[in-house]
């Protein structure tokens, strides 16, 4: 989507696509038996530290990710309708909100990223066969802790990287989902 960023008539096409590709997969399930269904809708990407200081970025996010959940709301609407599917919609986007709100209440680290994300760890093409490999067959790759963060302070941040919510955010959401179905 970064290609599509300053063209809302491309963005609007490719989240269009998405959620027709999520029906799809919607469709393929119902035709196969599946008779219970669990969608989240996109969650506050315009939080993330890859956009929270930016204006711009932010107020673009805030946008596609509005249209997105709106899509696919209606999308989900027609499914419902027009499949034997039961399907269950998570507002994921309210949870991280809600989420978030908690952890600025609480005065901890909402904006940064604790750690490095893989993308940092990449240099030459050997550095890269080595983090590969190691990912592949151990299942691991190396923590780099951003300056001010450590394991023992993760706790006071709510991204672990520049994407991504802490693994006990994580928990908060699947136990939420749990409950759902």
């Amino acid at each position: 989507m970064v290609a599509t960023v300053y063209d809302d008539t491309k963005a609007e096409e490719v989240l269009e696509q998405a959620v027709s590709e999520i029906c799809n997969a919607l469709q393929v399930l119902n035709e196969h038996g599946v008779k219970h269904v669990v969608v989240a809708n996109a969650s506050e990407v315009e939080s993330i530290p890859d956009f929270n200081r930016d204006e711009e970025a932010r107020e673009l996010a805030t946008k596609l990710t509005e249209s997105f959940n709106a899509k696919l709301a209606n999308g989900l609407d027609y499914m419902k309708k027009s499949t034997n599917l039961e399907i269950k919609a998570f507002d994921l986007n309210s949870k991280m909100k809600s989420m978030l709100s908690e952890y600025k209440s609480k005065g901890l680290n909402c904006q940064d990223a604790c750690t490095s994300n893989i993308a940092d760890q990449i240099g030459k093409f050997k550095e890269n066969i080595k983090i590969l490999l190691k990912l592949i067959f151990k299942g691991e790759l190396d923590v780099h802790y951003n300056p001010g963060c450590s394991k023992e302070t993760l706790k006071d941040y709510f991204f672990f990287d520049y994407f991504h919510p802490t693994a006990e955010l994580h928990h908060e959401v699947d136990n939420e989902v749990y409950e759902l179905i």
